[in-house]
């Protein structure tokens, strides 16, 4: 089962990020899965595209580590 997951949250993190979404400041409050979503598929002309994927990152990988947890 962990191995599943670690394998779906890696494929996910590869293939999002064709999906370029808006980055804006509300998004990093992370409030919604639309915040995240925009942070983990923010295009690579973005201006915040460096901080937004890791923010998308990190808290993918805290949740992760809270679930196995």
């Amino acid at each position: 089962m962990n191995q599943k997951l670690a394998r779906l949250l890696l494929v996910a993190a590869v293939l999002i990020p064709g999906y370029a979404g808006a980055v804006t400041e509300e998004d990093f409050k992370a409030k919604t899965t639309r915040n995240l979503l925009n942070l983990c598929t923010a295009s690579a002309n973005d201006p915040q595209h460096k901080e937004a994927i890791h923010f998308c990152h990190g808290y993918l990988v805290g949740a992760y580590a809270y679930h196995m947890a």
